[in-house]
């Protein structure tokens, strides 16, 4: 996760649920922390939720000023409609604007991977702030995730 900096591609992933809140970082491989983030989305369809972490990771991803951006996700549903390319009908707000930024001037890659434990995201998401309702960016780690970082061989500046 995060940027490779050897093909100067983005890596993200999104991913970390906990009852309804979801976090979702990039970091990168043997390389540097970029950013991560949670939220509180509420109670929703998992699908749903799932669309509007993979909508915010593009949305940071685009803000970093990444234009190279490869996102990892373990939702085979959703992963592949975003390559099917036809969720510009959907009724599903998130998936139409995923479609719609995916369409900006930047080179986007969608795959899935199989679920696996990610301590730093899963951790970020339970301990997201429940007071805010709104994404909290963090371009710096919380202190608490530190050791799980340094844990997945990533390192970050302070």
């Amino acid at each position: 996760m995060g940027p490779d900096c050897a093909s100067g591609w983005a890596v993200m992933d999104a991913d970390g649920t906990s009852g309804g809140r979801r976090a979702a970082m990039a970091a990168g491989r043997g390389s540097s922390w970029v950013c991560g983030y949670s939220m509180t989305l509420g109670k929703d369809k998992v699908f749903r939720i799932e669309a509007r972490s993979m909508l915010e990771v593009f949305r940071l991803a685009w803000d970093k000023g990444y234009r190279q951006v490869e996102l990892e996700s373990d939702n085979a549903l959703l992963v592949e409609l975003m390559l099917a390319g036809n969720s510009t009908a959907s009724h599903i707000v998130e998936l139409r604007a995923i479609h719609k930024i995916l369409h900006r001037n930047w080179k986007v890659h969608v795959r899935h991977i199989p679920k696996a434990p990610n301590e730093v995201v899963d951790f970020m998401a339970k301990h997201a702030a429940s007071s805010f309702t709104s994404i909290q960016v963090f371009s710096i780690p919380p202190q608490a995730i530190r050791r799980l970082i340094q844990k997945d061989n990533l390192s970050f500046d302070l």
